[in-house]
This record gives C-alpha cells, structure tokens and sequence, in this order.
C-alpha cells in the first residue's frame, strides 16, 4: 500500500517537473509501431492540454478493404463502486486511477475496437480522407503557434499560455508523423487571426472524430 501511494506522489511530481503527460506529442508509442506494421494507413486523434492527462487516443484505420475505429482510453467508472473499507477502497483507487499512467501505450485492456455500421465506418473514413489530412502543415511547419507578429510589434498580445491543443498522428508503412496544433479553436475565433487553412481543417477533423466516436 505505501508503495502505491508513494508511486502515485511521484507521478504527480513529475507532472510539475517535467510535462510528461501534457507533452504535444508523444514518442516511441509501441501502439502506434503496432498499428504501422499491422494496418496501411492510420489516422490517431489526441486533445491535449497543459495539466495531467490521461491517455484518450481516438483511432481510424485501414487494412486493405477494412476500416477499423479503435480507442485507447481508461472507460471505467469508478463513482458507482459499492462500500469498502478506507484500506481496500484507497489500495483499489490508487491501482486503478494511477494504472494507465504506468502502463506503455500498446495493445492492452485500455486499447478497444468501436462498433460502427459498415456505411457510417466508410462513411467515416472517406470524409476524413477528403480534408487531406496528409497535406496538412502543423504549427511547426506554417507559421508558428499563434497569430503572425507585425513589424510593429515585439510580442503576440494575442497569445495565450494555458490553451490546450490538437495531436494528429499520420501513421504509414512508411513513417510515423505527428502534427500538432496550439489551441486553434481560440486562434481562430473572429477578433484574433481567423483564416488559417491548417488550424480550420484540424479543426474540421476534430469535429468529425467527435461525431463519429459519440455515435
């Protein structure tokens, strides 16, 4: 049991330390090395914001004809539990609150198939594919995070530090390609810098993700 709790004190220190679970991107994924070897294409969606943050990657694959939706996330609820005594209640939160955290993303309990009909899952795919995701520039590539600063200017006014952001992992045969995008929902409002072709299609795409995985 003190083990437990002192592995839980210690990823909460870390999360202050170093942005291990709000990082942009994440590297090394096994589950993503899986599904490069074992599909053609992949698309895996990720919101990620700036405090500690569970996994919950939202996935679209193809293998030849069939198209698949996986999600990795941690779906159990743990506010319907019965009565337990304070040892055995604390020693089953810490293992399961703090397991995801511990545990390599890669094919395990929290990696999950989602049911769709065949037209929507093709349905789906091809209007995710019509946004050209694999011609999309992330922030990096374009014109940095934020609005462009003028001549005039020394600094962004218009920036935020605590927006969350968009992750969109292209995944091949070929390569593993994350683009990542900085709060575009708030940059793209009407009195900041709206008109960004890359911020409004991750923004598209994320609305069809969200559609799709509430269906």
């Amino acid at each position: 049991m003190k083990k437990e709790v002192l592995l839980s004190l210690i990823i909460l220190s870390l999360a202050f330390v170093k942005p291990v679970y709000g990082q942009k991107t994440r590297n090394d994924v096994p589950l993503f090395k899986f599904l490069q070897q074992n599909a053609d294409s992949t698309l895996a969606f990720e919101y990620v914001n700036n405090w500690i943050q569970k996994p919950d990657i939202m996935i679209l694959s193809k293998k030849a004809d069939t198209v698949s939706v996986y999600r990795y996330e941690d779906n159990r609820k743990f506010d319907q539990s019965g009565a337990m005594p304070k040892n055995i209640r604390d020693s089953v939160y810490s293992k399961n609150r703090m397991n995801i955290f511990l545990t390599p993303i890669t094919v395990n309990i929290y990696f999950n198939s989602i049911f769709l009909h065949t037209d929507s899952i093709h349905d789906f795919w091809n209007k995710a594919n019509s946004m050209s995701p694999w011609q999309l520039l992330d922030d990096k590539m374009d014109n940095g995070e934020g609005c462009p600063i003028t001549k005039k200017e020394k600094s962004n006014k218009q920036y935020i530090y605590d927006g969350g952001g968009i992750t969109l992992y292209l995944i091949t045969k070929k390569e593993i390609r994350p683009l990542y995008f900085y709060a575009p929902d708030y940059f793209e409002q009407k009195e900041m810098c709206r008109g960004n072709y890359n911020r409004q299609t991750i923004l598209k795409i994320a609305e069809l993700f969200s559609h799709y995985f509430r269906m």
